[in-house]
């Protein structure tokens, strides 16, 4: 067996599937503490040109390991020669910790301005706060196929180094129009999905399930507290359109917690720093 069948071998493996806390979740998390430990001390007044690069590099490495998970969601049936493949359909890679596959490329590649000022404010913002909950409270992301849990701790543990990386780099711009600067990216980001949500049915059938940030008209919400408030389709607590807008504004306000706690640490470093400079 040589290098490359090693490591196909141990990704397509089997372990039992990780629970909250227990070895591997609290070995993943002291990896992201780590690295964004790492990149925050070592690169937070590196030059834009090596600030592209480091985040070119967590984005390459993203996306490969999502090809990977695609192609795990990938299934073959029928005899040789005449094969059908079938797509697990609620594995499409546009959920809300999708987003940084999306996002980062205009951070990476784009000049300096308004777009990506705003990208970077929303890394540092909505999907800092969808990774730290991911992270905290894996719950049922972690199933029983080593490659599968590796790649989802990588994947939502970079919004988690990203979000706090950049927020440092970008400390002396941190302020409430920041914040605010990531609204759109947001809504951008909801309004594809419920594009999605609304074409992507329609090709497939009903036999799977396709919901796209977990907001479909079409199924009960899945996520806490929201799923309060739209258990039964045909009879929600509440009409689809305000539950929406209850998703958009808890959203809005999560992100602007995250937002303030970040805020609060860098101004609190910056200060922390300043006094150390001064002579005694």
């Amino acid at each position: 067996m040589n290098a490359f069948d090693a490591i196909l071998h141990f990704f397509k493996g089997q372990m039992p599937a990780p629970g909250n806390y227990g070895w591997f979740h609290l070995l993943s998390l002291a990896v992201i503490v780590a690295t964004t430990v790492f990149l925050c001390i070592k690169f937070r007044d590196c030059s834009d040109q090596i600030f592209r690069r480091i985040l070119l590099i967590g984005w390459i490495l993203l996306i490969v390991l999502e090809v990977y998970k695609q192609i795990s969601y990938v299934g073959f049936h029928g005899e040789p020669g005449s094969y059908k493949w079938e797509y697990q359909w609620y594995a499409f890679p546009y959920q809300f910790c999708s987003t940084q596959h999306y996002v980062l490329p205009f951070i990476i590649f784009c000049k300096p301005g308004k777009v990506r000022s705003a990208c970077m404010a929303f890394m540092t913002t909505f999907a800092l706060f969808a990774g730290v909950a991911v992270c905290l409270y894996p719950n049922d992301v972690f199933v029983s196929q080593t490659g599968i849990n590796i790649q989802t701790m990588v994947h939502h543990g970079a919004q988690v180094v990203f979000g706090i990386y950049i927020a440092v780099y970008n400390r002396h711009r941190f302020n409430m129009k920041w914040y605010l600067s990531s609204l759109p990216v947001f809504g951008v980001m909801v309004a594809v999905a419920m594009l999605l949500n609304g074409l992507i049915p329609m090709w497939i059938g009903n036999d799977q399930t396709f919901n796209m940030f977990y907001v479909s008209w079409r199924y009960p919400s899945t996520l806490p507290v929201l799923n309060l408030l739209y258990q039964d389709v045909a009879a929600p607590t509440l009409p689809y359109p305000v539950f929406l807008l209850v998703y958009l504004v808890g959203f809005a306000i999560a992100a602007l917690a995250v937002f303030g706690i970040v805020f609060g640490l860098i101004k609190l470093s910056l200060r922390l720093m300043k006094k150390k400079k001064q002579p005694a």
